[in-house]
């Protein structure tokens, strides 16, 4: 049985994004053309927007599923029984977790020079505070990250220490090394941002 339209634009899709991954993570952002992608993808120039609004949206539809698992590891990290460690092991591993199509998206991040690709990573990183927002509240709530702190300001502060992390990783521009500077803000935040509550106040 030859398969339905909606699933056919699925699977094309899906090859587009499985392309994107592969090439950003052998060029990243600035040599990786739509050209390639859709040559990596064994796909006709013009079918990329047919499913993504611009090159743009694709490398950022990317990024939201690269980091789908470190939000959910995140969740559970605030729901454990020992929330401070657990969220400052997350935290220092987190950090680390270079990968290169995270330098891609700090490359992306620093030549967003059009007011579309501006549009579209304002965009993404709204999205990205509010998915990390959540157990980062939850946290908040438990006891142990302290409740006074903006969580989402929290959140996009060290999403700025991570995409510089990944701009130097990418240049290989570090003065100290990606080690030293997590374990830096890991103590930062284990010293700051926590308190010894590690149950609901009240």
């Amino acid at each position: 049985m030859a398969k339905s339209s909606p699933e056919r634009r699925d699977a094309t899709r899906r090859r587009l994004l499985d392309a994107t991954h592969r090439c950003l993570a052998r060029n990243g952002f600035r040599s990786a053309t739509t050209r390639e992608i859709l040559a990596e993808a064994e796909l006709s120039p013009g079918t990329l927007y047919n499913h993504f609004d611009s090159k743009e949206d694709l490398y950022l539809t990317v990024a939201r599923e690269l980091l789908r698992d470190d939000i959910e590891r995140l969740d559970l990290a605030a729901r454990s029984d020992d929330v401070r460690d657990a969220v400052t092991q997350f935290l220092f591993h987190a950090l680390l977790t270079v990968r290169p199509t995270a330098t891609a998206l700090a490359d992306f991040r620093s030549h967003a020079d059009t007011p579309e690709a501006v549009d579209a990573l304002r965009s993404f990183n709204q999205w990205l505070v509010a998915q990390f927002g959540s157990p980062v509240a939850a946290a908040q709530e438990r006891g142990p990250l302290r409740s006074d702190i903006d969580g989402d300001a929290l959140v996009e502060l060290l999403d700025i220490i991570w995409d510089g992390l990944g701009r130097r990783t990418g240049q290989g521009s570090f003065a100290t090394s990606a080690e030293r500077i997590a374990s830096v803000v890991t103590a930062v935040m284990k010293d700051g941002a926590f308190t010894d509550r590690t149950e609901p106040a009240g």
